[in-house]
C-alpha cells in the first residue's frame, strides 16, 4: 500500500479566526488503478480538534474510498514525481474544504448516514 498524505487545517488563519471548521484531509495514490483516493474528517462546533482522531477518521475514509480523483496522462506530465502530484492534489482538496464548507459538511454527513444504516437481513422461518 502506498503512502498516505495528511493535512490538518487547524493552523490556518481562516480556522483560527472561526471562519472555517478544523478538518483533516488524507490522500493516497493507487498506481495500479491510476487513481487518488481521499478522505475528509470535519470537526463540528462541539468537537475539540484532535490530530490523532482526525487522522484515524480520514484514514479510514481513504481506505473505504470516500472520494476518488482519476489520474489522467496529462496530470503526471506537470509534476517531477508522484510525491509532488499528491501534495498538489492534497492542497487543492484543502482549499476546497476550507472555502466550500457547507458542500463538504453535507457530503460528510451523507457519507456518515450511509455507513450507519443497518443492513437488512431476511430471515426465513
Amino acid at each position: 500500500m502506498s503512502k498516505v498524505y495528511y493535512f490538518h487545517t487547524s493552523k490556518l488563519d481562516v480556522v483560527k479566526f472561526g471562519f472555517a471548521p478544523a478538518s483533516t484531509i488524507a490522500l493516497r495514490l493507487d498506481d495500479e488503478e491510476n487513481k487518488i483516493y481521499y478522505g475528509v474528517a470535519i470537526c463540528s462546533k462541539q468537537d475539540n480538534f484532535s490530530r490523532k482522531y482526525g487522522r484515524e477518521i480520514a484514514g479510514q475514509r481513504v481506505n473505504k474510498k470516500f472520494g476518488v480523483i482519476k489520474i489522467t496522462p496529462g496530470m503526471r506530465k506537470n509534476f517531477a514525481n508522484d510525491h509532488e502530484m499528491c501534495k498538489d492534489q492534497l492542497f487543492n482538496l484543502v482549499k476546497s474544504v476550507v472555502t466550500k464548507q457547507e458542500k463538504w459538511k453535507r457530503r460528510v454527513t451523507e457519507y456518515n448516514k450511509k455507513e450507519k444504516e443497518p443492513k437488512v437481513v431476511q430471515m426465513n422461518y
